[in-house]
């Protein structure tokens, strides 16, 4: 037992979180709150602010914290970031309404088809002259928003839309007074909302990037610039930038006695990875038995599999959510939808991401041991034989607590390099 340094509780010590970086701890309870109370995307030590990986949070809180208290704060932030996106969505949503204007109508033609025989060329000529016309439609963001800028939130009721430039809603399609911003009139503007609207111009802040105007809507302090599309933060008008390092490489790495100095990953050594030929002709040296030789052959061939074949399946990258704010503007989405299909899609990402960074890992550090027996003298050979063993087993160690952790099914690894992937028939190179 012994004082928290945040609470100044006795708690067991055992129970405390430490960061892996400055060793800071506190107890369970502290680092909790403040992981809910930051109010960040993702999580820091409250120490020096070295982010965590979403492994070390799961590892060191109860399941209720993280996969229920912690996600749904992360949901809702992600979905205030997304928020903040729609005024550069709204030049979409005209496209995509009348993509679905144009469907329903193909669809009541190809029904009309069926019906009507005597109208059949006729109906043919309509569909062809539709289904042309909604191919030549531009589907880049870029194009449809170029030079738009936005001002404000459309004064209409029921309108979730936002003002051009122009004080033009390109929603609803109404027009805005440009004196008090409310909807257009003809008598006097209203003293209030003339203050109103003089207060709103005063409230934007520009772009780090490009200096276009931004305005906040509101929630949590992460801005967008639909003009150059950069995220910075509201209150210190920094762009947000960061380098996600892979922690599996680095426990790895200490797992052998201290290792060497790790490299970033994702970096390809010299001449990249080792050339069958000088393996084959160096584990021909080697005195093992022939099923050895083979087992590192193995090896060699199950990384080109992985790199084409598994990787590209789990990218971990962060998912384009346009199409669901889109939904959002035509009022075919809800708000508590639109939460539950951020939530889903974000626990996949996190998924994907966990999978790629211990597949990556397994990938670079089996090329560097292979090089390594290439290079070192025959009578070394079993001692990086062994770490290629103890490598297996931590790669197979972190996919199964993946496995765990999400409760679905992940890529394994056997003990002869063989791959499995969910429902996908054993892989054995």
């Amino acid at each position: 037992m012994d004082d928290c340094p945040i609470c100044v509780c006795r708690k067991r010590v055992s129970s405390w979180i430490s960061c892996p970086k400055c060793h800071f701890s506190c107890c369970a309870s502290c680092t909790k709150r403040y992981l809910l109370d930051s109010k960040d995307i993702n999580p820091k030590c409250m120490s020096c602010s070295t982010q965590w990986d979403f492994e070390f949070v799961a590892k060191n809180t109860d399941i209720k914290f993280h996969n229920d208290e912690y996600r749904n704060m992360r949901a809702k932030l992600i979905m205030e970031r997304e928020r903040s996106l729609l005024p550069g969505t709204q030049p979409l949503v005209a496209e995509a309404r009348c993509k679905r204007d144009m469907k329903n109508e193909l669809e009541k033609i190809n029904k009309d088809i069926k019906m009507y025989e005597d109208l059949l060329r006729e109906a043919r000529k309509r569909k062809r002259v539709l289904w042309n016309g909604k191919n030549l439609m531009p589907t880049k963001p870029e194009e449809a928003s170029k030079n738009k800028r936005f001002i404000g939130r459309c004064p209409a009721k029921e309108c979730k839309g936002y003002l051009d430039d122009e004080f033009n809603c390109g929603i609803c399609g109404k027009k805005a007074c440009p004196t008090c911003r409310q909807p257009i009139h003809k008598n006097e503007c209203d003293k209030d909302d003339v203050e109103t609207a003089k207060l709103l111009a005063k409230g934007t802040k520009p772009c780090p990037s490009c200096s276009v105007p931004i305005f906040k809507i509101d929630g949590c302090s992460q801005m967008f610039c639909v003009s150059c599309h950069t995220a910075f933060d509201w209150e210190s008008g920094m762009i947000e930038k960061g380098v996600i390092h892979n922690p599996h490489y680095y426990a790895w790495q200490k797992q052998l006695n201290g290792g060497h100095a790790p490299r970033r990953v994702g970096e390809v050594r010299c001449g990249g990875p080792v050339e069958i030929a000088l393996l084959i002709e160096k584990m021909g040296k080697v005195d093992v038995e022939e099923s050895i030789r083979e087992w590192v052959l193995n090896a060699h061939r199950v990384v080109y599999h992985i790199r084409h074949v598994v990787l590209p399946k789990y990218p971990g990258t962060e998912p384009n959510n346009q199409d669901l704010r889109i939904k959002y503007l035509l009022g075919d989405l809800t708000e508590k939808r639109w939460l539950s299909e951020i939530k889903r899609r974000e626990k996949k990402r996190e998924k994907d991401s966990a999978i790629n960074l211990v597949l990556r890992m397994c990938c670079d550090t089996i090329d560097d041991l292979l090089h390594n027996i290439v290079a070192t003298e025959s009578n070394d050979v079993p001692v990086i034989l062994i770490q290629i063993s103890q490598l297996r087993r931590y790669v197979s160690k972190s996919l199964k607590r993946i496995q765990k952790r999400f409760e679905n099914k992940v890529p394994m690894i056997s003990g002869k390099w063989e791959v499995t992937e969910p429902g996908i028939r054993k892989h054995r190179r």
